[in-house]
């Protein structure tokens, strides 16, 4: 029997017939959009005749592309789809080896992939010798806390109406406000270290508020309204639709961008920002959070377009209910803070007593992978703004800390050793690692944790103290922390 496009039999040529019945003649007008009134029979049929010029593996590879755009549009099944391209392919003489990978790359797809050019070009590298004789690139960040990381992107997260909005749009008028107005902003009380445009991408806070808080900032710092000409507000709270990524239509544990992402480029083309804020990840990304593929995508997604525009990118982001009981501020997978450089988490601070809220946050460094994690910075909310309540330290207060941690790691050594209490210079052992249980000693003169570590090791190095094997050979042979003499 012959088929209603003349194909060669085929036995599929009778479920063809009943799935693409003859079009109308004339064909009906296009709808305004541009689709077909005749909806999924005329993709088909489109298909059925690109099938028709299928005579090797370049016009079959053609087939494949258009029938991706026909799938992603929802004009075809993949059950027709995949019958016209077989029969097209075999009819060509192409392999079934070739066949079937082309049918799978339809439906295993990734849009950032091109396996040809992978096979055929070298991953770029650097000779770790060209870095000789060059200056070495000083480290840089957006504030005066070494939270940012200059060119990045990192993560602020805080509990709902916590303040992350309030602190961050502080941050943002700092740097925003000219310099011809104000040679040196602060922010919390510190200096702001880069200055520019500022692009706030909110998804949750409308610009009447937005206005409202920006109005109490600029009277807390002495800012006249009028002269933030470079704080750029991208207002998305009225939006139904505000995410930048999105999943993949094949899987869901890929993300592809939107067409609000390309905008969204094209206006830091156009602006070069200093700073992008994104308020926040739960708007702006529709994706499985318990995903470590969809965490690592967003991270690198952002971390790249940082790096591209020479921008510093700070997300908001809420913890999950263990995020908040366990003060890390995290939510959904671990490779959410593995993957950035740099996390600070807004929270109440240790302290705080039950009954009505006193205005107290802290700012914790809970990842810093360049500069001093842990570090913690108090704040109070005070007429519309966040101010910090850190008394400044004095010039040359670090002058002895070193000294001054090795003699009192020495001083604890030796009690400890008079009361047979063992040390462990091994971090994995909890109850016996030394600069832990000094940290939790009453006599610790204000030594925190890191400067005992650095202490022990320095002390190792002088032969001041050392490892001894205890059990030596034995099932239970195990290394001890002791003094030399």
């Amino acid at each position: 029997m012959s088929g209603p496009f003349d194909l060669p039999p085929d036995p599929f040529d009778d479920e063809l017939d009943r799935l693409l019945p003859p079009l109308p003649e004339p064909p009906p007008q296009p709808k305004p959009n541009g689709e077909d009134n005749t909806g999924m029979q005329w993709g088909q049929r489109d298909v059925v005749r690109f099938c028709r010029d299928i005579d090797d593996i370049a016009t079959f590879k053609a087939g494949i592309e258009l029938a991706r755009a026909m799938l992603a549009e929802g004009f075809v099944f993949e059950g027709d789809i995949t019958i016209e391209l077989i029969r097209a392919a075999r009819r060509s003489g192409i392999s079934e080896k070739e066949i079937a990978r082309q049918i799978d790359s339809l439906y295993n797809w990734h849009p950032s992939e091109d396996e040809e050019e992978q096979e055929r070009e070298a991953l770029p590298t650097i000779n770790a010798s060209s870095f000789a004789g060059k200056a070495i690139p000083i480290r840089q960040y957006l504030d005066g806390f070494d939270f940012f990381i200059k060119d990045d992107a990192s993560f602020l997260t805080g509990a709902g109406a916590i303040g992350k909005t309030l602190v961050i749009l502080q941050l943002a008028a700092a740097v925003a406000y000219p310099v011809d107005a104000i040679a040196q902003t602060n922010w919390l009380g510190n200096a702001v270290k880069v200055r520019g445009k500022v692009l706030f991408y909110s998804g949750e806070e409308d610009s009447d508020e937005l206005h409202r808080r920006l109005d109490d900032i600029c009277a807390h710092e002495g800012f006249d309204l009028d002269r933030l000409g470079d704080l750029m507000i991208c207002d998305m709270a009225a939006e139904e639709e505000k995410a930048l990524l999105r999943p993949h239509d094949k899987h869901r544990d890929m993300l592809v961008k939107t067409s609000l992402f390309a905008s969204l480029e094209k206006s830091m083309e156009a602006e070069n920002p200093a700073l992008l804020i994104i308020d926040n990840k739960a708007q702006i990304i529709k994706g499985n959070e318990m995903s470590r593929d969809v965490a690592t995508d967003v991270v690198n997604i952002f971390r790249a377009l940082a790096k591209r525009h020479g921008c510093t990118v700070v997300i908001l982001a809420h913890p999950s209910m263990s995020g908040i009981a366990q003060k890390t501020g995290a939510s959904g997978s671990t490779g959410w803070i593995n993957t950035t450089r740099g996390q600070v988490n807004m929270r109440h601070p240790d302290d705080e007593q039950e009954g009505p809220d006193d205005g107290r946050r802290i700012l914790v460094a809970q990842k810093a992978n360049y500069s001093r994690q842990g570090r913690v910075v108090n704040v109070v909310w005070d007429m519309g703004c966040y101010r910090c309540t850190d008394k400044p330290e004095r010039a040359g207060t670090d002058i002895g800390r070193a000294d001054r941690a090795e003699r009192v790691f020495l001083k604890l050594m030796k009690s400890y050793e008079q009361r047979g209490i063992e040390l462990s210079a091994v971090a994995s052992s909890q109850t016996t690692y030394a600069p832990t249980l000094f940290f939790k000693d009453a006599s610790r003169e204000g030594v925190n944790k890191r400067e005992f570590e650095r202490a022990m090791f320095v002390l190792l190095d002088k032969g001041i103290i050392k490892n001894i094997v205890v059990n030596e050979g034995k099932y239970r042979e195990k290394r001890r922390l002791v003094l030399v003499c």
